[in-house]
This record gives structure tokens, C-alpha cells and sequence, in this order.
């Protein structure tokens, strides 16, 4: 990258806007502030010019008579005054990198404004910013969209990441428990970084909350084109900066208000809500330690949430708390004009009452738990040449989930009952064991890396910034995953609801199951880690191109639970993309380019095939005395799990399989092929500058998903024999074939407008085919198994795996927000209404049961063929969820502090979906067939058209949501106020 020589390394953000409000500098009217790059270095001597802009009748026009310039001391700092009181736009210039403006206000009060210029080679995006200036940026990139702290401030969204990677296109909140869909791909496929430190968690890929709001200060969300340093992920990255301390102390601290009481109930019978105000509170401070030298920064945040929820079916009530305290300390240490160092530290701790794990109909399958956490990295920066910069990288994540599951462990307290008549909604005990030895669910990783950026401004072919990096990450996981308390479960064929009891029905006609899964052995932790390295060229060969060429290679080395060899794979990411200006003058733009991106192995997936610590699964036929047959049930659940047990566990009893029992490590075996998922890309795109006042991007997207997990048992595997002897049909744990596919097909458009300046509006939409036969993963354990290889010849994708529209298939998302400044008096401070229209289609999903199809098929010397395997009664994708769609709206009101130069006092006011409109977001899709019900007939899936009512049937819920939480969130208001100094 270019420099000047005497380029000093300052930290990654300082005097950040939102924490550094009115921060005044010495002379009215001054402005000063601080430039630096993208890794947070200071950019010296760069040009800092102020030109008067005249907005009579709406007209911008440039009056050099009124123009003033500076350029930046060897810190980054820069100090303008321009000759009079007016508006102005700021234009910030240096070799190297975009030329960027900003549109200011001059009055009598200083003002602070910081800059981070991007590197001219690389593709930029467009900055969804109140501050940036009118023009895109010349080379956006597909995919790519950068939320700013104080824009979603103005906006009724909560200010996680999440929400703003939700307002982006190509990003669906719309996965198993409303996880990121990103791209058309898996909700655990995607990835997280705060401040360039990995934040995911094991199992299922989510984000973990390492922010405190008002410490945050940008979320950036890419979906396409990503560059080859970034990987390790299969959907799309999110990555959060948070703010670091400057040579100004400054800070915030702020309270937030809620109420459950203050939100409008859901059409479901039986929501009620809570009337509990509470308070939680954010703090923010930072500043110098050592001016110029050492900087500080600490955040704090503790909430505490109650609500008041309501149970499946069963429609009790209970109240639900979470309460959380979180924390961050960062500290910059720059000794020299080319060295910089960073520390931080994010810490939470959080503690549930009354939480759960699926639909759960009683109080009794409700449980406490705990789960502390804490992230710390480090990094240092040097400059080795003007041209030259390194950095070098470490991180460590550790995550213990305490206290999830049952307490009690005997047969009858400590066995979950599941009732297959509504898609397996539980009662009687808590899913997973509290008290067990080793139950503690311990997920740590750690990473390391380093990279190296060169730039090469002034070649015979035109100018090269390039990118060369190596990382080493490590992934590991440790506990014994049990199932339930008493190592059993059993799926009850159906159950009675009468005056407050939950009377299950077991009844001896193969239609109520006995699951046994014992843990063999304790689990040793298991131990995943990818080793990297990427180089990327971006070349401009002229000033209207510029073309990006990365390769990536992965390298995965994976040992399971019980330290033996899982995975050993390698895969190479090549990278392609172009951004072409047609008319040399930033009017259009035309994006292109081609990716590959690969996943790393999912944890649970590399554990599959482990004994230790992993359950076997032992399905038996309940085959004793009938429980709660008659009309008026008798039995309790814990006198029917007694008669269930007694049958079962008695001298003699003849225990019948229903399946292929699962027994890793024996039965279940890891294919010594296995390798992590990818995805292939094309992205094309065009921007266009609407005049001086916005601009528009339209990006078309095509993925295609490969190597899906899968499970494969067919006549060529074989068997295998148990430690007492027991032959089995031996499963491999593999990469699917041919018969599995995934595509996702999207058109995004992204568009800004500023028609006058207290008036901006952005908008979203995307329009999407997410389509195929694997859907590919659930909320309990993220990736599941592609199943068209297990026992093939009971089976028949036409029936069994169709193609069609997904369970994560939305056809239409919008979102449409802004801000207006409304026009008060001085003497009332600023006051912003901020909005945002919401509008989505709903998801897809099928009607969808289980048949048993060994009877019309010749067995071809398989030990225990399929006794139940999918069925589809519709076609893929047949029905969808409701429409959603709402108005959000936010107040926010700012005033100085009297007596003060630079205190800000503020409030912030939020009303979510102001029409209350509701929609089903999620239903019931339970279908019973002969598998679970004596009433239907069995038929042969390969030849006979099933008939409704006859050899299938829906369930009593079909089609309607069974909880409060399966509607969209209703109208609902919180407050917060504070100050800013």
C-alpha cells in the first residue's frame, strides 16, 4: 500500500463517531479528525480539501473561491478551517486509495470527523452511511453491504449484528430457531468475526453475541464474491468491528427499558404476557493512556429479560428468564512509527430460567442452565516499507454450557416422552442429562495467522495490491451427549390432554417405539483443525479496471471424540471477480466474477462415527400391556413409563428391533474419503450513479452445493461384527453422490437516496430460488444426513427425495428504511424518526411421513433392512408459511448537556410492527400413516398412489402454529435513554 515514509501506526478507530458525540476541538468552527486504512494504520500527508457547496433550489454548486485544503501530519491527523460558516464537502485524497467525500455542516461548533480510506484495487462497497457522500463507490462489489453503527442507531432494528446482516440482501433471519440463512446456503455454513477473531460456535456455526451494542462500529455483510482470505465457510461472512480508545477520553452510558407487558399477544390461545419493567445498561469508555501511544477501551453491558410463554398444545403458561452480563477491554499500543499492537478481551456470562429444547408441552421438561464465555485475541502490525505492511494474529474462544437438560435420572423422571401424533412435541422430563458425569458441554477454538500486503502502485501493466496470508485453526469439543437422564426415551403413538395431566398412550401394535442410547465411553474432546494459506492479485491494468485473482488451499485435519483420525483432506478456492467502469467516470459499473468457497467439517459430523461420548441407538417395538387405550386415560406419565419399563426391562421379555441399531465406532464408521462441503459461484452486477444523490446496484447470483454429508449402507459395505458378536450392516459416514443437489439463484438489489439533506432512504429486495432435495440440517444438531445411499433399494428419490423448492426457500424479501431530521428549533436539540418497512413471503415445506417399506422388497442380504424411511404426500415445497409484513418506527432525540462542550444527552424510542399485523412463520406438519397409527393401511410406496384417509392421514394441527413463537413477533415498544461525552 502506498505511504508516505514517515506513515506512523495508530489504532484501528479512534474518536469513533458514536461514542465521541460532540467531541469539541480548539477554534470555532474547526475540523479535525483523524485518516487512516483499512487495518487501521495512519495514511500521512494525504489531501484534505473543503469545497463550498451552494443548496440553493436544490442545486449543488462548487464555489473555489471558498475552497480550503490541508493535508495529515505523520499520525493521521488532520485540523481544516474553512474560510466561513456553511456547507461544505470534504474530499479525501491519497495514492493508492478511493478518493472518498463526505457533506458537512460548518457552524460556530467544531467538528470531529474520521476517516478510513479503502484501497483504490480493491473492490469497495457501497456504505450504507448518513455521512457518505452522493456516489457509489467506484468498484462495488456484488454481495457485499457495510452497516454503520450510528445509521442503525436511527433505525427502529436492534443493533445486533444479526439484525443488520438481516436487512442486507441475499440474507434470510429465516433458519431452524430464525439462524442466518446466507446465499442459499446452510444456516452453520457461514462466518463470524468481531474485530477478525472468529465468534462461531461449534455445533451449529451461530454467531456468539462478542458486542456490546454501543461499542460497535460497522457491520459488514458478504454474501458474493468473497476474497480468498476469507474461509472456512460455505454461505457468506459477517464481520463486526467494535471501536478502540483515542487521544480524547470519550464514552457513553446508556439504560434500555422493557416490558413483556408492552407487547400486543399473538393470535395463539393462551398468550398471555408479563408486566415486569426492566431495566438493563450499556457503559463505554475509552481514551489515552499515553497520548499518541497507548489507548484504552472497556464496554460493559447487563440485561435481564422475563417473559411470560406459553406451551405446546397444552397452552400453560410460564415465565421465561434470561439474564446476561457481557464485557469487552481492548488495548492499542503503537511504540514506534511502525508498530502497532492490540489486545482484547470479550467476556459473557449468561443464565436461563425455565429454558427448552424443541416444542415442549410441561413445565417438567423446562430446565436452568448456565453458559459462560470469553474470546481474547492479539495482533501486531508492522510496516515494513511504505509498500509493505504485515500483520500477525492469535485468538482463543472457550464456551461451557452448564445445566442443560434433566435432573433427575431415574426411569420414570428422567425419560422424555415424545408424542408422534404432534411431530414429536415432548412432555415428562427435559431432552439431554444436567447431572451426568461429563455432560458439561465444553466448545473451545483457537486460531492463528498472519498476513502480508504489498502494493505496486506504478507497474508496466498497471498497478498490483496483493494478499498473502497463513492461518491455523482449531476447533475441538468435549462432552458426553446424552440423550436424556435415563438414557431412554420413548415415542408414545399419541397422547390425551384432559384437566392439566398429559395422559400418554402406548399402545403394543408397532407403533409406540423404545429408544435406548447409552453412552459406552466418556468422551476425550475432540480435536479439528484446518491449516490455510491465500494470495490474491488485484490488478488495474487501467483506470476503468480492475481485476482480483485469489487461490486458497485448505487443509483438514480432524481427530473425533476418541483421538482417532476423522477427516485428512485438502481443497483448493480459486477466487475471480472484475469490476469495469465503461465510461471512466463512475456513472456505471460492471461487476463479475467466479468463487469457490469450502467449508470446514462440522464437528458433530466428525464425531459421527466416535464411541466416546456419543450415543448409541438401540429402537425397540413396545410390545406389552396397552397404556391409556380407552376414552377416559387413567395413567399419569410416570405410572406409564413404570408399565412401559416393567414389560420392557422384565426376565424373558422378547425386545424387538424396529431398525438398524446405530453403534459408533462399530456399525458406524467414518469414509475414509470424507471431505468438507463446497460451493461453487457465479456473480454478475451493475451499478448505476443516480446523479448526485444516490445511487443502485443490481447483483445476480448462482450457487451450486456439493459434498453434502451423507450416510451410505448398501450391499458393497459389508458387515461387521459387535463386541458380544452381533453381525450389522455396516453405515459409512461419506459425501453424498449424484442423486443430492442444492442450488440457490437470487437476483439482489441494493439502492440509496438522499433528496435533500435531512431526508435519506435505503432499500433492499431480493428475489430467490433456493431449490433441490436437501435441506440439510435441523435446530438440535445443525448438519444432518443425506439418506438416499442408506439401504438404497427401500427407497426411491421420487418419493423418498424429490426435488423442489426448500425448507429455507423465500421467494420475495424487501426491506425499505430511513431516517428524516425533522426541522426543531437549536434551543430543542436534533430529533430523528427513523423507519423501516418489512415485507417477506414465506417459506416452503411439504407434507411429509414415514412408511415402512420392507414388505415390497426382496431383501438382498441386508441384516436389518429400513422399517421406516421418508415419504413425500405432496410435492416438495407444495405449501408455505404466511407473508410477512410490518412498519417499524424509532424517535431518537439528542441535546447538549448545558454547561458542557462536549456531553450529549439522548433518547431513543422503538415501536416494531406498529399495525400489529400477524402471520404463521412456522406450523405443525405432523402425517400419520400406518407407522404411527393403527387406523390407516399400509401400502406399497413403490407401486400404489397413497389416498388420504386411507393409508395417510394429517395431523389434528396440520398446518397451524402450536405456539406464540410461531407467529411473527407482534407490536412491541421499548425506550432507552443516556448520555454521551
Amino acid at each position: 500500500m502506498a505511504r508516505a515514509p514517515r506513515l506512523r501506526i495508530v489504532s484501528l478507530c479512534v474518536l469513533l463517531l458514536g461514542v465521541t458525540a460532540l467531541v469539541r476541538a480548539e477554534g470555532p468552527g474547526a475540523i479535525t479528525g483523524r485518516i487512516t486504512d483499512p487495518s487501521g494504520l495512519a495514511v500521512a500527508n494525504a489531501s484534505v480539501t473543503a469545497v463550498a457547496v451552494n443548496k440553493a433550489a436544490g442545486v449543488r454548486a462548487e464555489l473555489p473561491a471558498r475552497a480550503a485544503s490541508v493535508r495529515s501530519d505523520g499520525n493521521g491527523s488532520y485540523a481544516l478551517k474553512p474560510p466561513a460558516a456553511g456547507d461544505y464537502r470534504l474530499a479525501f485524497e491519497f495514492e493508492g486509495f478511493e478518493r472518498q467525500e463526505h457533506a458537512v455542516t460548518v457552524g460556530d461548533d467544531p467538528i470531529t470527523l474520521d476517516v478510513r480510506l479503502e484501497l483504490a484495487a480493491i473492490p469497495q462497497t457501497i456504505r450504507v452511511t448518513q455521512s457518505v457522500g452522493d456516489n457509489p463507490e467506484r468498484e462495488s462489489k456484488p454481495g457485499e453491504v457495510v452497516f454503520p453503527a450510528d445509521t442503525l442507531e436511527r433505525l427502529p432494528v436492534d443493533r445486533a449484528p444479526e439484525r443488520a446482516a438481516d436487512m442486507a440482501p441475499g440474507v434470510s433471519a429465516r433458519g431452524p430457531n430464525n439462524a442466518l440463512v446466507m446465499a442459499g446456503a446452510f444456516s452453520y455454513g457461514n462466518l463470524f468475526l468481531v474485530d477478525g477473531l472468529p465468534a462461531n460456535e461449534n455445533t451449529r456455526g451461530l454467531s456468539r453475541p462478542f458486542f456490546i451494542q454501543d461499542a460497535v462500529l460497522e457491520t459488514r455483510v458478504s454474501t458474493a464474491s468473497v476474497p480468498a482470505e476469507y474461509g472456512r465457510f460455505l454461505g457468506g461472512v459477517v464481520q463486526t468491528v467494535t471501536r478502540s480508545g483515542g487521544n480524547t477520553v470519550a464514552g457513553s452510558i446508556r439504560i434500555t427499558v422493557t416490558n413483556d407487558d408492552w407487547r400486543a399477544l399473538t393470535p395463539y390461545r393462551g398468550d398471555q404476557t408479563l408486566n415486569r419493567r426492566l431495566p438493563g445498561w450499556e457503559a463505554v469508555i475509552g481514551g489515552p493512556a499515553v497520548r499518541n501511544r497507548l489507548y484504552y477501551f472497556g464496554a460493559a453491558l447487563g440485561s435481564r429479560l422475563e417473559q411470560s410463554r406459553t406451551l405446546a398444545y397444552t397452552r400453560g403458561n410460564y415465565t421465561y428468564s434470561d439474564r446476561e452480563l457481557r464485557y469487552e477491554l481492548k488495548g492499542t499500543w503503537t511504540p514506534s512509527a511502525s508498530h502497532t499492537i492490540r489486545a482484547s478481551y470479550f467476556g459473557i456470562h449468561s443464565s436461563r430460567t425455565n429454558a427448552s429444547t424443541g416444542a415442549v408441552m410441561d413445565t417438567a421438561s423446562l430446565y436452568n442452565s448456565e453458559a459462560p464465555e470469553w474470546l481474547t485475541g492479539v495482533s501486531y502490525a508492522t510496516v515494513l516499507s511504505p509498500r509493505v505492511l504485515a500483520e500477525a494474529r492469535y485468538s482463543r474462544r472457550s464456551l461451557v454450557y452448564k445445566g442443560a437438560g434433566a435432573s433427575d435420572v431415574s426411569l420414570e423422571g428422567g425419560t422424555p416422552i415424545w408424542d408422534r401424533s404432534r411431530s414429536d412435541a415432548r412432555f415428562n422430563s427435559p431432552q439431554g442429562c444436567a447431572i451426568c458425569q461429563g455432560s458439561e458441554d465444553e466448545r473451545r477454538n483457537q486460531d492463528i495467522g498472519a498476513n502480508l500486503w504489498m502494493s505496486f502502485p506504478s507497474t508496466r501493466t498497471g498497478s498490483h495490491a496483493i494478499t498473502a496470508g497463513i492461518d491455523v485453526f482449531q476447533d475441538s469439543r468435549r462432552t458426553n451427549a446424552y440423550q436424556s437422564g435415563s438414557s431412554y426415551r420413548v415415542r408414545a403413538t399419541r397422547s390425551i390432554i384432559a384437566g392439566g395431566t398429559i395422559y400418554p398412550v402406548f399402545l403394543p401394535d408397532r407403533t409406540t417405539w423404545i429408544y435406548w442410547q447409552p453412552i459406552v465411553a466418556d468422551s476425550r474432546g475432540n480435536d479439528l483443525r484446518t491449516y490455510s494459506a491465500h494470495v490474491s492479485d488485484a490488478w488495474r491494468p487501467s483506470g476503468r479496471l480492475t481485476v482480483t485473482a485469489g487461490l486458497r488451499f485448505d487443509f483438514s485435519d480432524d481427530r473425533d471424540s476418541a483421538g482417532a483420525q476423522a477427516v485428512q483432506d485438502s481443497a483448493l478456492s480459486p477466487r475471480l471477480s472484475a469490476a469495469w467502469d465503461p465510461t471512466g467516470r463512475g456513472s456505471w459499473l460492471v461487476n463479475g466474477g467466479w468463487s469457490r468457497y469450502v467449508a470446514s467439517v462440522n464437528s458433530n459430523v466428525a464425531d459421527a462415527a466416535s464411541a466416546a461420548g456419543r450415543p448409541a441407538t438401540y429402537i425397540f417395538d413396545y410390545l406389552g400391556p396397552a397404556v391409556n387405550a380407552g376414552a377416559a386415560p387413567s395413567v399419569p406419565p410416570h405410572d406409564a413409563l413404570r408399565q412401559v419399563f416393567n414389560w420392557f426391562l422384565a426376565p424373558g421379555t422378547a425386545r424387538v428391533p424396529r431398525s438398524a441399531p446405530v453403534v459408533p465406532g462399530v456399525n458406524v464408521r467414518t469414509d475414509s474419503g470424507l471431505g468438507p462441503l463446497h460451493a461453487n459461484e457465479i456473480a454478475l452486477g451493475l451499478s448505476r450513479r443516480l446523479g448526485r444523490s444516490g445511487s443502485v446496484r443490481a447483483d445476480g447470483i448462482f450457487r451450486r452445493y456439493l459434498d453434502f454429508y451423507a450416510t451410505r449402507r448398501d450391499t458393497s459395505t459389508g458387515k461387521v461384527s459387535g463386541p458380544q458378536g452381533t453381525v450389522y450392516d455396516l453405515a459409512l459416514v461419506t459425501n453424498a453422490q449424484a442423486d443430492a443437489e442444492r442450488t440457490y439463484k437470487a437476483l439482489l438489489v441494493q439502492a440509496n437516496y438522499r433528496p435533500t439533506t435531512r431526508f435519506q432512504l435505503y432499500g433492499s429486495y431480493t428475489l430467490a430460488w433456493t431449490d433441490g432435495n436437501v435441506d440439510g440440517e435441523d435446530a438440535a444438531v445443525g448438519p444432518t444426513m443425506v439418506l438416499t445411499g442408506d439401504y438404497p433399494e427401500f427407497r426411491e428419490i421420487a418419493w423418498n427425495a424429490p426435488s423442489g423448492p426448500l425448507a429455507t426457500d423465500q421467494r420475495h424479501k424487501l426491506r425499505l428504511w430511513g431516517s428524516w431530521d425533522a426541522p426543531v428549533p437549536k434551543a430543542a436539540g436534533r430529533l430523528a424518526i427513523g423507519f423501516v418497512q418489512r415485507f417477506e413471503t414465506g417459506l416452503a415445506w411439504s407434507a411429509v411421513g414415514n412408511v415402512n417399506p420392507r414388505a415390497y422388497v426382496v431383501n438382498p442380504g441386508y441384516v436389518t433392512p429400513p422399517t421406516s424411511v421418508q415419504y413425500f404426500f405432496s410435492p416438495r415445497g407444495s405449501y408455505r408459511t404466511g407473508t410477512v409484513s410490518a412498519t417499524d418506527l424509532s424517535l431518537n432525540w439528542t441535546h447538549q448537556i448545558p454547561g458542557t462542550k462536549k456531553g450529549q444527552g439522548f433518547v431513543r424510542a422503538v415501536v416494531v410492527n406498529v399495525f400489529n399485523r400477524s402471520a404463521a412463520i412456522r406450523v405443525n406438519k405432523t402425517v400419520l400413516t400406518r407407522n404411527d397409527s393403527s387406523a390407516y393401511q399400509a401400502f406399497n410406496p413403490f407401486a400404489d398412489t397413497p389416498v388420504q384417509g386411507v393409508h395417510y392421514g394429517f395431523g389434528s394441527d396440520f398446518g397451524q402454529p402450536i405456539s406464540p413463537s410461531d407467529y411473527q413477533a407482534p407490536r412491541e415498544f421499548s425506550f432507552s435513554f443516556g448520555i454521551r461525552y
